[in-house]
Protein backbone atom coordinates (compact mmCIF):
# COMPACT_ATOMS: atom_id res chain seq x y z
CA UNK A 1 0.00 0.00 0.00
CA UNK A 2 2.46 2.33 1.36
CA UNK A 3 4.25 1.83 -2.51
CA UNK A 4 1.40 2.55 -4.66
CA UNK A 5 0.82 5.45 -1.98
CA UNK A 6 4.96 6.42 -3.09
CA UNK A 7 4.33 5.66 -6.49
CA UNK A 8 0.58 7.63 -6.32
CA UNK A 9 2.91 10.51 -4.83
CA UNK A 10 5.87 10.61 -7.94
CA UNK A 11 2.71 9.90 -10.01
CA UNK A 12 1.32 13.13 -8.94
CA UNK A 13 4.29 15.02 -8.33
CA UNK A 14 4.98 14.08 -12.37
CA UNK A 15 1.56 15.66 -13.01
CA UNK A 16 2.78 18.21 -10.73
CA UNK A 17 5.75 19.58 -12.11
CA UNK A 18 3.75 18.70 -16.05
CA UNK A 19 1.55 21.13 -15.08
CA UNK A 20 3.53 23.88 -13.24
CA UNK A 21 5.87 23.45 -16.88
CA UNK A 22 2.92 24.08 -18.81
CA UNK A 23 1.88 26.89 -16.43
CA UNK A 24 5.41 28.42 -17.44
CA UNK A 25 4.58 27.54 -21.07
CA UNK A 26 1.42 29.31 -21.30
CA UNK A 27 2.99 32.45 -19.23
CA UNK A 28 5.52 32.76 -21.56
CA UNK A 29 3.32 32.78 -24.56
CA UNK A 30 1.41 34.98 -22.74
CA UNK A 31 4.18 37.11 -22.91
CA UNK A 32 4.96 37.40 -26.22
CA UNK A 33 1.71 37.53 -27.53
CA UNK A 34 1.59 40.58 -25.08
CA UNK A 35 4.61 42.22 -26.37
CA UNK A 36 2.99 41.54 -29.89
CA UNK A 37 -0.22 42.78 -29.16
CA UNK A 38 2.02 45.93 -27.99
CA UNK A 39 4.14 46.06 -30.49
CA UNK A 40 0.83 45.57 -33.36
CA UNK A 41 -0.82 48.49 -31.48
CA UNK A 42 2.34 50.74 -32.13
CA UNK A 43 2.46 49.81 -35.63
CA UNK A 44 -1.11 50.71 -35.77
CA UNK A 45 -0.65 54.15 -33.87
CA UNK A 46 2.01 55.07 -36.29
CA UNK A 47 0.18 54.30 -39.64
CA UNK A 48 -2.42 56.78 -38.48
CA UNK A 49 -0.14 59.13 -37.89
CA UNK A 50 1.45 58.45 -41.35
CA UNK A 51 -2.10 58.32 -43.23
CA UNK A 52 -2.78 61.69 -40.94
CA UNK A 53 0.35 63.15 -42.16
CA UNK A 54 -0.31 62.51 -45.89
CA UNK A 55 -3.91 63.60 -45.78
CA UNK A 56 -2.33 67.16 -44.05
CA UNK A 57 0.12 67.22 -47.03
CA UNK A 58 -2.48 66.68 -49.51
CA UNK A 59 -4.19 69.06 -48.24
CA UNK A 60 -1.72 71.72 -48.20
CA UNK A 61 -1.08 70.24 -51.68
CA UNK A 62 -4.54 71.15 -52.51
CA UNK A 63 -4.71 74.50 -50.66
CA UNK A 64 -1.10 75.34 -52.57
CA UNK A 65 -2.20 74.54 -55.98
CA UNK A 66 -5.19 76.82 -55.72
CA UNK A 67 -2.56 79.62 -54.60
CA UNK A 68 -0.67 78.77 -57.41
CA UNK A 69 -4.16 79.04 -59.69
CA UNK A 70 -5.10 82.14 -58.50
CA UNK A 71 -1.40 83.81 -58.50
CA UNK A 72 -1.21 82.64 -62.14
CA UNK A 73 -4.22 84.65 -62.76
CA UNK A 74 -3.39 87.79 -61.06
CA UNK A 75 -0.15 87.63 -63.14
CA UNK A 76 -2.12 86.99 -66.38
CA UNK A 77 -4.31 89.93 -65.64
CA UNK A 78 -1.33 91.60 -64.55
CA UNK A 79 0.36 90.80 -68.16
CA UNK A 80 -2.38 91.99 -70.11
CA UNK A 81 -3.05 95.55 -67.73
CA UNK A 82 0.94 96.04 -68.63
CA UNK A 83 0.12 95.02 -72.47
CA UNK A 84 -2.64 97.93 -72.48
CA UNK A 85 -0.48 100.47 -70.67
CA UNK A 86 2.57 99.74 -72.93
CA UNK A 87 0.02 100.22 -75.87
CA UNK A 88 -1.03 103.10 -74.48
CA UNK A 89 2.26 104.88 -73.96
CA UNK A 90 3.33 103.93 -77.27
CA UNK A 91 0.03 106.00 -78.48
CA UNK A 92 0.78 109.07 -76.50
CA UNK A 93 4.47 108.86 -77.40
CA UNK A 94 3.15 109.32 -80.87
CA UNK A 95 0.58 111.66 -80.68
CA UNK A 96 3.43 113.63 -78.61
CA UNK A 97 5.35 113.24 -81.73
CA UNK A 98 2.83 114.25 -84.11
CA UNK A 99 1.94 117.57 -81.71
CA UNK A 100 5.45 118.10 -81.69
CA UNK A 101 5.72 118.10 -85.04
CA UNK A 102 2.72 120.43 -85.78
CA UNK A 103 4.14 122.66 -82.46
CA UNK A 104 7.53 122.87 -84.79
CA UNK A 105 5.57 123.59 -88.38
CA UNK A 106 3.38 126.04 -86.59
CA UNK A 107 6.74 127.74 -84.73
CA UNK A 108 7.97 127.62 -88.24
CA UNK A 109 5.23 129.42 -90.10
CA UNK A 110 4.91 132.20 -87.14
CA UNK A 111 8.86 132.63 -87.25
CA UNK A 112 8.41 132.86 -91.37
CA UNK A 113 5.30 135.49 -90.99
CA UNK A 114 7.50 137.85 -88.66
CA UNK A 115 10.29 137.77 -90.77
CA UNK A 116 7.86 138.74 -93.62
CA UNK A 117 6.53 141.46 -91.67
CA UNK A 118 10.30 142.22 -90.41
CA UNK A 119 11.40 142.49 -94.01
CA UNK A 120 8.42 144.78 -94.74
Amino acid sequence: LRKQLKAKDQGNKTLEDQREAEEAKMKGYEERLSEANKASQIKDQKIKELVNEKQELKKAAEKAEKEAASLQQKLTSLDKKFESVRERKEMLEKQLGEASAEAQDDARRVLEKERKVYEK
